[in-house]
């Protein structure tokens, strides 16, 4: 038997055993086709839906990806709102500290190197304040964050406003589907760590929502 022909063979096979064992399991209603990336659009008008887990209760937070419907984690007291072009987190115990979470209107680099790190410095120096002084990119990490396997490079600005050193973050993710998602933090340079670590707690939680009967 030629080399083609034994693999047909086997495909078929694999299939005829997938078709076997789907034939076996209840009929479930049929998923919707999920659209490509680039027919797919955001809509981060945020809800939030409360679970019980063995008897503990968990908030995670719901939005829309064209038809498909994802989550992201709440993390402690923040509170969320939004619109389709983007969802914030503010913290009532941290004054001024916001999370943002939006998609890139910057083209979607091929690459995330020197040159297009070059190139975003001055943006996000624009993004800060103008009446704010000593403006500067304190630090550039390219891959410090990561949600499902997406190439990041986080900018670090800091600057002095009203006699106290804020810090304005900016997290560029470029996702395995080929967008662009920017996540922008903005505090008081005292409250950063924290409220970086709320932001790690949202992203940790990226990813498609699993139905569960009643929820939004």
């Amino acid at each position: 038997m030629k080399p083609t022909i034994a693999v047909a063979v086997l495909l078929a096979g694999l299939c005829s055993g997938l078709e076997a064992s789907w034939a076996q399991k209840p009929a479930n209603p049929p998923a919707a086709a999920v659209a490509p990336a680039g027919d797919r659009k955001f809509d981060f008008t945020p809800t939030v839906s409360e679970q019980v887990s063995d008897g503990v209760p968990y908030r995670t937070v719901l939005f829309r990806d064209g038809s498909r419907r994802m989550q992201v984690n709440p993390p402690g007291k923040w509170t969320v709102s939004g619109s389709p072009g983007e969802m914030f987190f503010l913290n009532p115990d941290l004054s001024g500290a916001r999370i943002t979470l939006r998609a890139s209107s910057l083209p979607v680099p091929e690459k995330m190197d020197e040159p297009w790190i070059a190139s975003i410095k001055p943006l996000v120096i624009a993004s800060l304040p103008k009446s704010a002084n000593n403006q500067v990119i304190a630090n550039v990490a390219p891959n410090a964050i990561n949600i499902s396997s997406s190439i990041s490079v986080e900018f670090k600005a800091t600057y002095d406003q009203t006699g106290k050193r804020f810090v304005s973050d900016w997290v560029f993710l470029r996702l395995t589907d080929g967008r662009l998602l920017e996540v922008v933090t903005s505090s008081r340079d005292e409250d950063f760590p924290a409220v970086r670590s709320a932001m790690i707690e949202v992203l940790r939680g990226w990813g498609t929502a699993p139905y569960v009967p009643g929820s939004p």
